[in-house]
């Protein structure tokens, strides 16, 4: 917190999703009353998320094609967050994760119903 109000960033890399969201507590208000661009890692909780099946139906009614974009577009949604960067080995990935990049965003109850079927 010292650091960010320093004066000597212009953005903070934080790991947000739905099992790692300390960073909402102080950091992305703090990053966003003093113009800090924020950047989210780990947005698929380094793999951990993806251990899980989600209904179709689920994704439906979130209006995505997969639970990466639905865990993607939750981050990006926040409206405090700039950019996700998740990590992938797999270029096949890239179309999909950019994907998610696309509005609408998720609304509350959205982002709710991810962290429902995320814990």
């Amino acid at each position: 917190m010292a650091a960010l109000r320093s004066g000597r960033f212009d953005t903070v890399q934080v790991p947000l999703n739905p099992h790692e969201r300390e960073c909402e507590q102080e950091i992305l208000p703090l990053a966003t009353e003093l113009g800090i661009a924020v950047i989210v890692m780990r947005p698929l909780g380094e793999g951990t998320l993806l251990r899980r099946s989600v209904p179709e139906e689920a994704l439906a009614q979130l209006g995505v094609e997969s639970w990466v974009q639905a865990l993607l577009k939750w981050a990006i949604s926040d409206e405090r967050v700039d950019v996700v960067i998740p990590a992938t080995r797999n270029p096949g990935h890239v179309g999909e994760n950019a994907a998610a990049g696309k509005p609408p965003w998720f609304d509350a109850e959205q982002r709710r119903l991810v962290e429902r079927l995320a814990a």
